[in-house]
């Protein structure tokens, strides 16, 4: 071994140069207490990693890197509340449909009506028009329209000038009596009809006009259904 201050040769085992006097154990440890480069730490993100990410110091980022796009969280559909909204903007529709079809004008703004206020009221209950919802407006649009021309016949009967003795004649007590058994009641009106030699009938005038309302509020389903459909996945 030699000296580190004056370069003389010395034995493995002593501590004191002979020559100089200087320490050579104190030197000879200096270098191991020496500290190690600090590291550069990133804090870890929570959720992700349980550890903090090292950093060499010649880290470069990557100018072509572009962060990923979080991909929208899908809307989450309650069908049941999509359901009463239907019902409930169905009766709104309902309403609207009789006033306007006691003015002749029923077909053409009532349908149109139906099927806009069935998917609404779903959308804005249920937060996602989805399936369900394409089954559940279609049925209560089967039932509202079917329900609305039938209240409007019977209306326009007992608002008729002996419209009232015609449902006594005919053996029912009143509007509410007529409405619930509609279908053998216009049965029995097209007899009688027939026997006194008319040539209308209450039957193809009543299928005449739900056609024709079944296929306004299929297009106003239509129109207002697709959109919504297609941005079911949309928050919201």
């Amino acid at each position: 071994m030699f000296c580190p201050n004056c370069g003389a040769q010395l034995d493995d085992n002593v501590t004191v140069c002979a020559y100089c006097g200087k320490n050579i154990s104190a030197q000879q440890e200096q270098p191991a207490q020496q500290e190690a480069p600090a590291q550069q730490e990133v804090p870890a993100q929570q959720g992700t990693y349980s550890e903090p990410v090292q950093i060499p110091g010649n880290f470069v980022p990557d100018p072509n890197y572009v962060a990923p796009i979080a991909k929208p969280v899908p809307a989450k559909s309650n069908p049941l509340l999509g359901i009463v909204g239907a019902i409930l903007f169905g009766l709104i529709a309902c309403v609207v449909w009789v006033l306007i079809g006691m003015l002749g004008y029923i077909s053409y703004i009532g349908g149109l009506l139906m099927g806009f206020c069935t998917v609404t009221g779903y959308r804005l209950l249920g937060k996602k028009f989805d399936i369900y919802g394409i089954i559940c407006c279609i049925i209560v649009i089967l039932l509202a329209v079917l329900a609305s021309n039938m209240f409007i016949v019977t209306m326009s009967m007992f608002m008729q000038e002996g419209g009232a003795e015609v449902a006594q004649l005919l053996g029912y007590g009143g509007f509410g009596d007529v409405f619930f058994n509609f279908f053998e009641f216009i049965g029995r009106a097209d007899q009688l009809l027939e026997f006194g030699g008319a040539d209308s009938s209450m039957t193809m005038e009543f299928v005449k006009d739900l056609v024709i309302g079944y296929v306004l509020s299929a297009v106003g389903f239509a129109i207002c259904a697709i959109p919504q459909f297609k941005t079911r996945n949309v928050p919201g």
